[in-house]
């Protein structure tokens, strides 16, 4: 860790992007010009923002996925800018406190996966039934077609508007940082 830490003092940076568990291993009072740190890629435990925070330190979770280690009356919201739909059905919106799949929009939403057309089919959904009756405001252009990712993440909306993690649907499971398809695992089995 001694390299990284020369290195973001000797090029004096203040923004870098890290994973949760390599951010444990540096401490805030090394780094005197990091001021903003994104952090994504996997769970934030708790003391981890705890640490970097009480240093002053703005940390960012990109996207819509956040992943944490908070537990009991901790609760990691992921604000407005999200909403989620029944994880059976994509069509039908979930209610203030129900569970459902978080779904992003945006002008940087990915086209799909590279020459997995299947693969795209599943995690995007173009014009659902609900998105320019309740969501038209929203789009980049207003009322017209709309795209989703539907991201695996199971979320609540909570009656003050935010949006809270719950867990992941599907198989998903983190192994040393990376995230793992069970179901990958089983076909080669």
């Amino acid at each position: 860790m001694g390299d990284i830490t020369k290195t973001i003092n000797d090029m004096k940076i203040s923004w870098t992007s890290l994973m949760p568990s390599f951010l444990r291993t540096i401490k805030p009072e090394a780094v005197p010009t990091l001021k903003s740190v994104i952090v994504g890629g996997e769970s934030m435990p708790l003391d981890v923002l705890n640490f970097w925070r009480c240093g002053g330190r703005q940390l960012i979770q990109p996207r819509a996925r956040l992943r944490t280690g908070a537990r009991g009356q901790h609760r990691a919201t992921l604000g407005f800018a999200s909403l989620g739909v029944n994880s059976a059905d994509c069509n039908r919106l979930v209610p203030v406190g129900a569970v459902g799949e978080l779904l992003v929009e945006g002008p940087i939403l990915a086209r799909g996966y590279l020459d997995e057309a299947d693969k795209t089919a599943a995690a995007f959904i173009e014009n659902p039934v609900w998105a320019d009756k309740h969501f038209a405001h929203h789009a980049p252009g207003g009322v017209g077609s709309r795209r989703f990712y539907m991201t695996g993440d199971l979320v609540r909306l909570v009656p003050d508007g935010n949006i809270v993690f719950v867990g992941r649907k599907g198989n998903q499971v983190k192994l040393r940082g990376h995230r793992v398809e069970l179901g990958d695992i089983e076909n080669q089995a």
